[in-house]
């Protein structure tokens, strides 16, 4: 009896798992509340854990590393969403008072993660790839959805450095006294996304905030006046098209290996400019 308690536990604890780390289509019976685990890093940092590939550390094609040791720290609605998928008290008791961890080999697109508990499981998988595992609802589909590949641009961002921004200004028919201005400023930008929505917040001489989703437009005032923003991801990058009374703009931002943010901003003559930013 006991083996079997155990058994649908840490099927039930990989799946949360998976749906907690990485975006996870799970198959359940009816819908319910999301419970969202919290786990720490045991790792110091830029250790690693598990083999890598030369390739690994290109972020243009995997953003988040999850390699290392995770310890579970906290937890936010989980025995509503165990009631929610049919799992029996005591169960749902054993999962509550567990504090599982996790050891995570990644290889780009490619995954090994042990979940240790009451019992020790392994699973193998690779993004975009359908897999089985066992659950206590039953034998389950899991897919990780391409889209845990995207940026995570959460965070402040401090401006450390531009790259042909007066030309851009100019470019844009800026006056002398703005360009001056705006080139000696270093603003700070704090971003907020949950998957495709985006609340940015720029702090300088003025202070802006603009909200959006990815893939619907949106109205936006510049120092052109009125504009209009479509925003889509192109691969890692966050990109915009920006329709303005001096023609089409095109900004894009994208994390590099070097952790900092890019954005590579083209004026409608062609004149590019960069302006780089470090996470506070």
């Amino acid at each position: 009896m006991w083996r079997i308690l155990v058994r649908k536990f840490t099927g039930l604890l990989l799946v949360v798992t998976a749906a907690v780390f990485l975006v996870v289509g799970l198959q359940e019976p009816r819908p319910g509340p999301r419970p969202k685990a919290h786990f720490s890093s045991q790792r110091p940092r830029n250790a690693t854990v598990g083999p890598r590939s030369p390739t690994h550390t290109n972020r243009s094609k995997m953003t988040t590393d999850f390699n290392g040791k995770w310890k579970l720290v906290d937890s936010d609605n989980f025995d509503a969403y165990l009631q929610a998928v049919g799992v029996n008290f005591m169960i749902r008791q054993l999962a509550k008072a567990a504090t599982p961890r996790q050891e995570v080999q990644q290889n780009g697109d490619n995954f090994v993660i042990t979940s240790s508990g009451l019992q020790t499981k392994v699973t193998t998988f690779t993004i975009g790839e359908e897999f089985e595992d066992d659950s206590p609802i039953g034998k389950v589909k899991v897919i990780i959805s391409k889209l845990a590949t995207k940026m995570a641009f959460t965070g402040n961002w401090k401006h450390v450095e531009s790259e042909n921004f007066e030309d851009y200004l100019k470019a844009l028919g800026v006056g002398f006294a703005m360009r001056k201005i705006a080139v000696n400023t270093s603003p700070r930008i704090e971003i907020q996304q949950d998957g495709d929505n985006f609340k940015i917040k720029t702090v300088g001489p003025k202070t802006r905030e603009v909200s959006f989703k990815v893939g619907e437009n949106f109205e936006d005032e510049m120092p052109l006046g009125k504009v209009k923003v479509t925003p889509t991801w192109d691969g890692d990058k966050l990109h915009f098209d920006v329709d303005s009374p001096k023609g089409k703009l095109v900004t894009e931002r994208e994390i590099r290996d070097d952790g900092r943010m890019y954005m590579v901003m083209t004026a409608p003559d062609g004149t590019k400019c960069t302006r780089i930013f470090a996470k506070e």
